[in-house]
């Protein structure tokens, strides 16, 4: 591993870019995370904040071992994305932010781009790029607004069956040509860069988010502002995507959904709420069933997929008894 010193970074007092990496038991990627926002930094001056949400799998330590000048803030229990976000930005003296997620890979060129873009477009208030698997095959990393429509599409798998209809398929844009630059809704929260001054007007990530959901409420809040979120394509990261969350699936289910019904009690009525709920849950249902058929069918039959089947079954499960008990409205 390289060993990054004092001169990899400007140490003048004001940063252009702050890069704000929020961790929780990654390690296997962090170091390559890191690497390669050194490898493909500019000549303008750069800062890496990296608050770790009490991971306990030596992160911290190859981080201090490894990048010498990378701020660290450890915290002694997982506070989640959008609280550990807002510590990063008090620590934050760039003109720009950029969130971006410790499992990824910065591809050469993507800072001088998508800054270039913000400084080029003053409309714009935020920026995503093209995210690839680590195959190269694409990532949907757009998404439009939530509403009773997109969520109707999800729950009864139209979205699925028609991807790439205009009107199906734009939840989460399987209808929309990742090659072109394109204002959107909301664009991931794996690589998010802003202008700090617009974080500070809009007061930040609402912290009420533990983890889902609060980038489309930080770019919900950003269209309110007046300002446009662009994806560009000339841009791109590698993303691997689920590491941190993967470890606790039945958890971070019940903390999509219990985002989803905050974003919507924070944003829209009480009837669009209702029905949209329903909805969801409904969704919910078709799930379980469906999951709970193939695991017997997969286990009885020794089908290949039993494995992901009681997995899957058992997930939803326990996330339509979730459901049932009301907790969704818990602690929002």
């Amino acid at each position: 591993m390289t060993h990054y010193d004092s001169k990899c970074l400007n140490t003048v007092n004001e940063k252009k870019l702050s890069i704000i990496i929020v961790s929780y038991k990654v390690k296997d990627h962090i170091l390559s995370c890191l690497s390669s926002i050194f490898e493909n930094r500019a000549d303008w001056p750069l800062e890496v904040i990296l608050v770790d949400n009490n991971s306990k799998d030596s992160t911290v330590d190859m981080i201090k071992d490894n990048f010498k000048n990378v701020i660290i803030i450890e915290n002694d229990r997982n506070l989640g994305f959008a609280v550990a976000n807002n510590q990063g930005l008090k620590k934050a003296t760039g003109e720009y932010v950029l969130f971006l997620n410790p499992d990824t890979k910065v591809l050469p060129e993507t800072f001088d781009k998508s800054i270039a873009f913000l400084e080029n477009n003053p409309e714009a208030g935020a920026v995503g790029c093209r995210i690839l698997n680590p195959d190269g095959t694409l990532q949907y990393s757009c998404k439009s607004y939530p509403s009773f429509w997109n969520y109707f599409c999800e729950s009864t798998f139209l979205y699925k069956l028609f991807p790439k209809s205009r009107w199906v398929g734009r939840f989460y844009m399987t209808n929309f040509d990742y090659a072109e630059i394109k204002e959107v809704d909301v664009v991931s929260g794996a690589y998010l860069l802003m202008r700090s001054r617009l974080l500070e007007e809009i007061d930040g990530w609402d912290e009420r988010f533990f983890i889902y959901s609060e980038e489309t409420d930080l770019c919900y809040r950003i269209k309110k502002s007046g300002k446009k979120i662009y994806f560009i394509p000339q841009a791109q990261i590698i993303h691997w995507g689920g590491k941190s969350t993967s470890q606790s699936p039945v958890e971070m289910f019940k903390q999509d959904h219990k985002s989803r019904y905050l974003f919507m009690r924070k944003h829209y009525n009480m009837i669009t709420i209702f029905f949209s709920e329903c909805i969801i849950f409904i969704g919910v249902c078709l799930r379980t069933a469906l999951w709970g058929l193939l695991n017997i069918f997969r286990t009885l039959f020794r089908k290949p997929g039993a494995e992901e089947a009681r997995l899957k079954s058992g997930i939803f499960l326990r996330l339509f008894q979730w459901y049932l008990k009301f907790e969704f409205l818990k602690n929002n």
